[in-house]
């Protein structure tokens, strides 16, 4: 128990890194020789890849955990396998490959989607947003809920997403009026902001379709977390280089385009810039990998539920950051509240809904039990 609490405490830890780092680099300026003149480090799609990289690590230490297994195997003792076990283990590498790309293209696209997001979003906001994963894994969950050996769900959990829906309108109300109120570092357009909060909840449900794919691998193929993790890790990477860097390229004068070229000069010419994106592949390598973990032990909800309280301890920090530093962080005003109200009724609503989840759980239980 005291090790899923340090899990739990560097989960917290890795994933304010995460967010802090990657919202900070946006901020940071340099001299384009293209366009020759100073102009933003604004690069979600190096991130995307930068993720995808780090997660890749993970898999050099899965195959040294192999590598050992089979060391310490007698070296004169011969294992038959059967034709069936052949044809099973084949099967269960093709579902193990199947499940991680999967995964994978669905991390891709909605760690895109909240990467562009956040170059218009504040942080905290974008981390509030991931309270929608709720709504989306509640579905999940019951559409494979005898997979998942889960119940079905009840009115009690669905007055839960309500609530859960309710907050993230509270959310949206503080991001939008923030902005147009000039209380945040972040300056974008009123309809930009909007665009961003709805394209971020959607981008939530590939997050969801993401944490189910991964509930299933972890029930159906017997793989060590690290060996999941470095797997998605290098079927994104191949995904992001062969695909969404050419399409980045072809729209970089667009949003949702970006200039590799011009990534690579910034991060030449600036310190601060290559140290920003050393701590956020070191902390998404372990938020990812802890993350997966908790999963494993506990559920997909818990994990939503930590992504809730995670996003109160990353508010405070970017306060303290913007206290210390006025180009980073984010600024406290009057709509604050409305920001602070609707990460209130997000936690409220995740512990409820997991709270019932369990109460149906022990009920669904307790009535398959034969009676004396």
């Amino acid at each position: 128990m005291q090790a899923l609490h340090l899990q739990i405490l560097c989960f917290f830890v890795t994933g304010i890194i995460t967010m802090t780092t990657m919202k900070a680099s946006f901020s940071v300026t340099y001299f384009s020789k293209k366009h020759s003149q100073v102009q933003r480090f604004e690069a979600p799609i190096f991130y995307t890849l930068l993720m995808f990289v780090a997660e890749s690590i993970l898999m050099i230490s899965a195959k040294k955990k192999t590598k050992k297994g089979k060391n310490s195997n007698n070296p004169f003792e011969y294992v038959l396998v059967t034709e069936t076990e052949k044809k099973a283990q084949k099967k269960q590498k093709k579902k193990f490959i199947f499940y991680t790309t999967a995964a994978s293209c669905c991390d891709l696209l909605a760690s895109t989607i909240s990467g562009i997001a956040m170059v218009y979003v504040d942080a905290t906001i974008m981390q509030l947003l991931r309270g929608s994963t709720i709504v989306f894994v509640a579905i999940g969950e019951q559409m494979y809920r005898k997979k998942l050996n889960l119940p079905s769900k009840t009115k009690k959990q669905a007055m839960s997403l309500l609530l859960s829906i309710l907050g993230l309108s509270f959310v949206g109300v503080a991001s939008v009026y923030t902005n147009a109120s000039g209380h945040t570092v972040v300056h974008a357009s009123t309809t930009t902001q909007i665009v961003c909060i709805i394209a971020s909840i959607l981008g939530e449900s590939l997050h969801a379709v993401q944490s189910i794919v991964e509930a299933l691998l972890l029930k159906d193929v017997e793989y060590p977390t690290e060996k999941v993790v470095g797997a998605e890790g290098i079927s994104g990477t191949l995904v992001t280089l062969v695909f969404l860097i050419p399409v980045a390229q072809i729209f970089k004068s667009s949003p949702i385009g970006e200039d590799s070229f011009e990534t690579f000069d910034a991060l030449s010419q600036s310190m601060v810039l290559k140290l920003l994106c050393l701590a956020f592949a070191m902390g998404v390598l372990f938020l990812n990998y802890l993350g997966l973990l908790i999963m494993c032990k506990l559920s997909p909800m818990h994990r939503v539920l930590l992504d809730a309280l995670r996003a109160f301890f990353l508010f405070l920090t970017n306060v303290i950051l913007h206290h210390f530093n006025p180009q980073y962080g984010e600024m406290i005003c009057v709509y604050t509240i409305f920001e602070l109200l609707g990460f209130v009724m997000l936690l409220t609503s995740t512990i409820a809904y997991n709270h019932y989840s369990n109460e149906a759980k022990k009920q669904e239980d307790d009535a398959a039990l034969p009676l004396v």
